[in-house]
């Protein structure tokens, strides 16, 4: 099959044959990597798109899948004009990378353009529950995506108790982080909950 679709990146016999074979995790990997070089000679990016989740189980570590998420994202967004599907992998590939600041920019871009707040805010929850007990290296990212949860939660989805339950929890683990206890001590003033 490789030869006959390099030979001729159109021949949809040995396309199907690729496909079928890449079902297969013995042969997975092998055959994403001729499918996908036959599709960028002919620029077939919505066959390339579909092979999002074999390229995914193919993939050996998060950086790689971080990758083929954001390479899926921008297809989406940009060729086939689908902000939803774009925002579904951005979503993903935010889950594994939460630390890339890019990734959280492209997030919030697509979010706004959507108008998907209740993703956006699950994500962040996601992400939080598996730092749940964050290492003294992630006490800053920890803060940080807490300080992000509650901006979408009380601006966008007119949660104020739960925006500041994520402030709160943010300034208890950074205390000197200025933009969550500026966060917590406004939001527990105009509900006037000092008592949080």
């Amino acid at each position: 099959f490789e030869a006959a679709l390099l030979a001729n990146p159109e021949e949809e016999k040995a396309t199907q044959g690729l496909l079928a074979i890449a079902a297969d995790p013995a042969h997975r990997e092998a055959a994403v990597r001729v499918l996908l070089a036959a599709y960028a000679v002919t620029d077939d990016w919505l066959r390339a798109l579909e092979l999002t989740e074999h390229r995914l189980a193919a993939s050996k570590d998060d950086g790689e899948r971080v990758q083929i998420l954001g390479e899926a994202a921008r297809l989406a967004e940009q060729r086939a004009g689908d902000l939803h599907a774009a925002l579904d992998y951005v979503r993903r590939a935010f889950e594994l990378a939460p630390s890339d600041t890019d990734l959280e920019g492209h997030l919030f871009r697509l979010t706004e353009r959507t108008d998907q707040w209740r993703p956006y805010a699950e994500t962040y929850r996601r992400v939080l529950e598996a730092l749940d007990e964050p290492t003294p290296h992630d006490v800053p990212l920890a803060a940080r995506l807490r300080v992000r949860l509650g901006a979408a939660l009380e601006n966008h989805l007119d949660d104020a108790r739960g925006a500041l339950t994520a402030y709160l929890r943010a300034a208890a683990d950074a205390p000197s982080d200025l933009e969550a206890c500026l966060a917590a001590t406004r939001l527990a003033g105009q509900s006037h909950r000092w008592e949080a």
